[in-house]
C-alpha cells in the first residue's frame, strides 16, 4: 500500500466522502465508498463538515472540527487531517498528509497526491480543518459478496442458454444460405453456354428456394431477438425497479430522482449488449475458427500467415479497447454529473435568478458540459485511430495471403 492512500472522486460532490476513505485507509480500514457515502449522507450538495465528523465518529474515531488560521494549522494540527479549501468559488475537501520545510503533501480527490507550497495552500485554505485525536477499535461488518462482471456473464449464459442455442442455430443456417447464394452468379456464368434453358430455370428455382429459406430464417431470428429483448428487459429493468422498493431511505437521500431514473434507463442497453454478444462471440468466432482450420488444411503456410496477422490485430484491438473502456467510464461519470447539474439548476431555478447567481450557474454548467464533451471527443478520436490501424492490418493480411498463395502456386 502507498504510504499516502489516494482515491479519485467520481463526481464534483463526493470529495468529502473520498477524503474520509483516504483517512480510513491510512489507518488500515478498507471501507467501500458506497458505505461511506451512505453513512455521511452524501447528497447532490456534497457533505458538510458536521457530516464528515459524524461519519468518522461512526468508525470509532475521536474527531473534532476547528476554525483556525493557516499558521495554527501548521503548528498544531494532528496529521493526517481534512482541510477545507475554496478554489474558483468552488468549495472542496482535501487531506493534509505531511508538512515539510519546503512544501505540504496533499491528498486531493480531484488531482491525486500533490506537493504544494505554503503560499498555494494558504491562498485557498478557508480556515476549517477536521482533525483526528484518537483512533478506536472498529470491527468491519461482513458484506454480501458482489459478483464480478465475468460471474455475471456466466450466470446469464446459464439461465438463457436455450434462447442462445435457438438464436445461434438460426444465425448459422442464415450464414450457410448466404454462402451458398454467393456462388449463384459464378456457377450461372460458367455453365450458361453448356446447358439448356430448362436447366437454368431449375437452377434458378433451387437458389430461389434457398433465398426464401434465408429470408424466412432471418424473420424468425428477428422475432427471437425481440422475444429475448423483452425477457431481458423484464429481468434487468423491471425487477431492479421493484427491488428499489426495499432499499433504505438513506439510499434515496444520496441520489436525486433524475439520477435514479437515468440509471434505470441505462439498464435497457443490457438487452442489446447481450444479443450482440451472442452473435459476436459464438457466431463470428466459430466462423473465423472454421475458416482458419480450412486454410490450414488447404495450405499450412497461408493458414499460419493468417493466424500471425490475426494475433497482431487482436493485440492491437485489445490494447485499444482498454483505453476506450477507461474513456467510456469517464463519459458515463461525466454524463451523470452533467445530468445532475441540470437537475440541480432546474430545481433551484428561482433562487438562481432571485439572488443573482446566473454567472455562477453558467460557469458550473459550462464546466460540466466541457468535461463530458471532452471525454466524448477523446473517445471518438481514439476509436477512429483504432479503426484506421485495424483496417490497415486487415488490408495487409489480404495482400500477404495473396502473395503467399501466388508464391506457392508459382512453385
Amino acid at each position: 500500500m502507498h504510504k499516502y492512500p489516494i482515491y479519485k472522486q467520481d463526481n464534483n460532490y463526493s470529495c468529502g466522502a473520498y477524503c474520509i476513505k483516504m483517512i480510513l485507509k491510512y489507518h488500515h480500514l478498507d471501507i467501500k465508498i458506497k458505505e461511506i457515502k451512505e453513512r455521511c449522507r452524501l447528497t447532490s450538495e456534497g457533505i458538510s463538515v458536521y457530516g464528515l465528523v459524524r461519519c468518522l465518529q461512526s468508525y470509532h474515531f475521536d474527531v473534532k472540527a476547528y476554525q483556525c488560521d493557516f499558521n495554527i494549522l501548521l503548528d498544531e494540527a494532528r496529521l493526517p487531517c481534512i482541510i477545507h479549501v475554496v478554489r474558483d468559488n468552488m468549495t472542496h475537501f482535501v487531506v493534509l498528509y505531511q508538512i515539510t520545510k519546503k512544501y505540504l503533501i496533499i491528498g486531493d480527490p480531484a488531482k491525486g497526491l500533490t506537493k504544494l507550497s505554503y503560499e498555494e495552500v494558504e491562498s485557498v485554505f478557508s480556515g476549517v480543518c477536521v482533525c483526528i485525536n484518537h483512533v478506536g477499535r472498529y470491527m468491519v461488518k461482513k458484506e454480501q459478496k458482489e459478483i464480478s462482471f465475468r460471474e455475471f456473464i456466466i450466470q446469464h449464459l446459464k439461465s438463457n442458454y436455450r434462447y442462445i442455442v435457438k438464436l445461434l442455430s438460426k444465425a448459422l443456417f442464415i450464414s450457410m444460405c448466404s454462402i451458398i447464394s454467393s456462388f449463384y452468379f459464378q456457377i450461372l456464368i460458367n455453365t450458361i453456354d453448356e446447358v439448356n434453358y430448362y436447366f437454368i430455370i431449375a437452377f434458378n428455382a433451387v437458389f430461389i428456394f434457398i433465398a426464401g429459406v434465408r429470408v424466412l430464417l432471418n424473420y424468425q431470428r428477428k422475432n427471437l431477438e425481440i422475444e429475448i429483448q423483452k425477457k431481458l428487459n423484464y429481468e434487468y429493468v423491471n425487477k431492479t425497479v421493484l427491488h428499489m422498493l426495499y432499499l433504505p431511505f438513506k439510499y434515496f437521500n444520496c441520489n436525486q430522482e433524475g439520477v435514479l431514473l437515468t440509471k434505470v434507463q441505462n439498464l435497457y442497453s443490457l438487452s442489446d449488449f447481450f444479443i450482440h454478444f451472442y452473435l459476436v462471440i459464438f457466431m463470428d468466432v466459430i466462423l473465423m475458427l472454421g475458416i482458419i482450420m480450412a486454410l490450414l488444411i488447404f495450405s499450412f503456410q497461408i493458414g499460419l500467415s493468417v493466424i500471425v496477422i490475426l494475433g497482431i490485430i487482436a493485440l492491437v484491438v485489445l490494447n485499444g479497447m482498454k483505453k476506450l473502456n477507461e474513456l467510456n467510464k469517464k463519459i458515463i461519470g461525466s454524463q451523470e454529473e452533467m445530468n445532475q447539474g441540470y437537475l440541480e439548476y432546474l430545481k433551484n431555478f428561482y433562487n438562481s435568478h432571485q439572488f443573482f447567481l446566473k454567472q455562477f450557474t453558467k460557469e458550473k454548467m459550462n464546466f460540466l458540459f466541457d468535461e463530458y464533451n471532452l471525454n466524448v471527443y477523446w473517445r471518438d478520436k481514439n476509436l477512429n485511430s483504432l479503426n484506421v490501424v485495424s483496417e490497415m492490418l486487415i488490408q495487409g493480411l489480404s495482400f500477404l495471403v495473396v502473395l503467399v498463395a501466388c508464391y506457392y502456386y508459382k512453385q
